[in-house]
């Protein structure tokens, strides 16, 4: 955070990553969508595997059933 607050040119300030406090509230049903707009009190990095999170089973289904979506996109 620094390092961005250097290069923006501004003050510094001191961050505690692990007691973020959520001070906003966000509703999506007003706009007749899901939102999940709550935020963990810890900064950490999310999984990142598609299989760890989904499983592999369905990992498996989609790729078979959405071919033409990895092969349009390139993944």
């Amino acid at each position: 955070m620094d390092r961005v607050y250097d290069y923006l040119g501004v003050e510094r300030y001191v961050h505690d990553f692990n007691n973020v406090e959520q001070i906003t509230k966000e509703d999506d049903a007003v706009y007749g969508v899901y939102g999940d707009h709550n935020i963990r009190k810890e900064v950490r990095p999310l999984i990142s595997s598609s299989a760890e999170v989904l499983g592999v089973p369905l990992c498996t289904h989609i790729k078979e059933n959405y071919k033409w979506f990895y092969d349009t996109f390139n993944y």
